[in-house]
């Protein structure tokens, strides 16, 4: 779950620059609840 929203949400950002990559899908996936550490494990998963 916290996969498919990290993925869905870098998609149509891909472009920007990486710390305002960062820094959008972690807020997302932190207002939905997901944990700091698992937010983290998602992101290096998807190379973020």
């Amino acid at each position: 779950m916290a996969l498919e929203l990290a993925s869905r949400k870098y998609r149509p950002i891909a472009h920007l620059d990486p710390e305002v990559i960062r820094r959008r899908v972690h807020g997302a996936m932190a207002r939905r609840g997901f944990s700091s550490s698992t937010i983290n494990a998602v992101m290096r998963e998807i190379g973020i």
